[in-house]
């Protein structure tokens, strides 16, 4: 069972160890990060950033949304560690209310995934998101990329 807190510093350094390796090469594809400066950049830019922790109060995945430049519009971000595949009905279950929190700040909310984040892909669908444009040529690695968004219902 995954319990929502507010992230914390420390978070960044174990989840960064543990990042699923999906997750860990999508952020170097897209911007050639390692895994705790993709964390810490989200942790430092995002309104509250949220923790899915385990029982013993572990990070399982951290997201967060922050400004895009538009007040109407958040870049919203997720990763999530290798424990996530322990925890996927109760992170499912906690996805939508985040989503909800977020949409209080930003009525639009939006980003890119590596088309090769197949499990990512699946879950922004079932969240709602629109996929609304594919970039071929992506980022860092010049990877394709899918552009995602979704309006505040």
């Amino acid at each position: 069972m995954l319990t929502p807190r507010r992230a914390r510093l420390s978070d960044i350094g174990y989840m960064a160890y543990k990042l699923r390796p999906a997750d860990r090469e999508e952020v170097w594809a897209s911007a050639a990060v390692t895994p705790y400066m993709a964390l810490k950049e989200g942790y430092f830019h995002s309104h509250d950033p949220m923790v899915g922790a385990d029982e013993q109060d572990s990070p399982v995945c951290m997201g967060g949304v922050g400004p895009s430049g538009d007040p109407q519009a958040g870049c919203v971000w997720m990763l999530a560690t290798t424990d996530l595949e322990k925890h996927q009905i109760s992170f499912l279950r906690r996805s939508k209310p985040w989503l909800e929190t977020w949409h209080q700040q930003y009525p639009v909310l939006f980003n890119c995934v590596d088309e090769r984040n197949q499990l990512h892909i699946k879950w922004l669908q079932w969240l709602g998101f629109t996929f609304i444009r594919r970039h071929p040529e992506w980022g860092f690695e010049r990877r394709p990329f899918l552009e995602f968004v979704r309006l505040h219902v």
